[in-house]
């Protein structure tokens, strides 16, 4: 697979947008990670920890004692699940729709250790509509850039605020301006956005989805991260709509994006960030002196060099050889025709003058070439 992946992405130009490598290489860690029941223990203990607090999500309890590299053992769960779930067993579908897409979004924008696989079979609801998440073989990670950055790109979009986002995800490393056409992605995210036009909030659907579709026409890369967060969004999404049609995850995702941007505003943020990041901060201003020292060093000596790459400069010194070889040939061809010597037809130095026509020709071509005429 990962062979044939490679080979998609380097000959197949409308699949690139996919990045088809990292989702096969997603896929091997992800089934790798399945037969792992080390690994799944140790998911579960994590998720059971970020939501230790709160009532309205149950994480199957770990009997660690019994569990094993081949064997895992978890609370037997009742419960029904979500896709089962009636009104007439007293279950309230809306609020679990809306339950279960905070406790969503919560595990992407709070802790950035979410989900990756949460279709209906792994989601059960327990009594008072409690949300049950089952199987963490599965899962995504966030560092805390990333989820500050995804948060402000879904600000951005449903603010309706085209140019912050196509500036986020270039500041993301998603667009290459060199292969991505950014001024036809803006156009057709400005499409999308009338859609929304004068739309409330609360009237907006499918709006995750009409997210990432652009994000696939062009050729956006997508990391690993956004393919399982899509994935699993998606799903959230869909189940949502089906217990609640009027359910609307943009809704639900806008009160928790916005306090992590508040968070990211305040000071004590900035302090987090210097007291994540003192001991590099330490050593970039312990290395500044001395890499000062040896620069001025080696321009008291004259060691400075100063290397210059200029592209195409190969092309251009290659045709200015056949202008003048070309150039050569016209003088020379022309001052034989004074003299009795050279190879004649006619007393026409024919030779140098057929020569001359092939090179330009050649240079013509060359140039249109290049010039895309």
């Amino acid at each position: 697979m990962q062979f044939l992946a490679k080979r998609i992405d380097n000959y197949v130009p409308q699949f690139k947008i996919y990045n088809v490598p990292a989702i096969v290489e997603e896929f091997k860690r992800s089934i790798l990670k399945e037969i792992d029941y080390e690994n799944e223990a140790m998911n579960l203990k994590r998720f059971s920890y970020n939501f230790r607090n709160d009532e309205t999500v149950h994480v199957p309890k770990l009997y660690s004692k019994y569990s094993t590299l081949k064997v895992i053992t978890m609370e037997h769960i009742g419960g029904k699940k979500i896709s089962d779930i009636t009104e007439a067993e007293g279950f309230d579908l809306k609020l679990i729709a809306e339950r279960g897409a905070i406790s969503y979004f919560k595990q992407v924008i709070d802790y950035g250790f979410f989900h990756a696989d949460p279709h209906p079979s792994n989601i059960y609801i327990l009594d008072d509509n409690v949300i049950c998440y089952i199987d963490f073989g599965m899962m995504g990670v966030l560092d805390d850039e990333f989820k500050q950055n995804l948060a402000e790109l879904i600000i951005y979009f449903i603010d309706n605020n085209v140019n912050g986002m196509i500036n986020q995800l270039k500041y993301m490393d998603m667009i290459d301006e060199h292969y991505v056409d950014t001024k036809s992605l803006k156009y057709d995210l400005t499409d999308m956005m009338y859609k929304y036009y004068g739309t409330e909030l609360n009237e907006v659907y499918g709006g995750m989805n009409d997210l990432i579709n652009p994000m696939r026409k062009y050729h956006v890369t997508m990391p690993r991260e956004v393919v399982l967060l899509a994935r699993g969004i998606g799903m959230v999404e869909e189940t949502g709509e089906k217990l609640d049609p009027t359910f609307n995850a943009v809704l639900v995702c806008k009160p928790i994006i916005k306090q992590v941007i508040r968070k990211k505003l305040t000071p004590l943020n900035f302090v987090d960030y210097v007291k994540k990041n003192i001991i590099e901060m330490e050593y970039v201003l312990k290395s500044v002196p001395l890499t000062i020292t040896k620069t001025l060093y080696k321009l008291e000596e004259g060691e400075i060099r100063i290397k210059i790459e200029h592209e195409g400069l190969k092309r251009i010194t290659n045709k200015l050889s056949v202008a003048l070889i070309l150039s050569a040939l016209l003088i020379g061809s022309s001052m034989i025709m004074t003299t009795d010597n050279g190879v004649m037809m006619i007393k026409f130095p024919y030779l140098g003058f057929l020569i001359s026509a092939i090179l330009a020709i050649f240079l013509v071509i060359s140039i249109f070439r290049d010039r895309g005429i």
